[in-house]
């Protein structure tokens, strides 16, 4: 594999290569897929592109899933990302950290449990978080969205 193929994996906690590791998938907990969930929901609502959620129970000890959107503008990436964070700080989730990249191509919104990922279209593709993190189980937010809407 490439070298900025190795170094994405081991920036992001992604190092363990031990198949039976891997398998021991630890579930998530109701807090983390409850905000994660809700995070897609607002990103969606706010006109960001390809929201994911994936599942890295058993995959990652430094996080139980990220959340991965596409922005359409540096402004939509500052903006949601504000937005993001008041709503963690309304359901009592302080925020670890946040990292953004000048210009705002990524936004990074840690909060332990859940890690919050906005990108412009050109950057999620150069990083490719899906790839990188290909075992990981994609979330199905959407359909838990409207069930709690309804």
């Amino acid at each position: 594999m490439s070298e900025e193929y190795d170094r994405q994996r081991t920036v992001l906690g992604n190092t363990d290569d031990d198949p039976k590791r891997r398998a021991e998938r630890r579930p998530l907990s109701d807090q983390s897929i409850t905000f994660a969930v809700s995070v897609a929901g607002l990103l969606h609502d706010r006109h960001l592109e390809q929201v994911v959620v994936l599942d890295l129970g058993g995959l990652s000890d430094l996080t139980d899933c990220i959340v991965i959107a596409t922005a359409t503008s540096e402004r939509q990436i500052q903006s949601v990302g504000r937005e993001v964070v008041h709503f963690a700080a309304d359901h009592a989730i302080p925020i670890f950290g946040q990292q953004d990249d000048t210009p705002a191509t990524w936004s990074v919104l840690d909060f332990v449990d859940v890690v919050v990922h906005l990108f412009d279209a050109e950057t999620r593709a150069f990083y490719d978080l899906e790839m990188m993190w290909g075992d990981a189980a994609v979330v199905d937010w959407d359909d838990q969205v409207r069930d709690t809407s309804a």
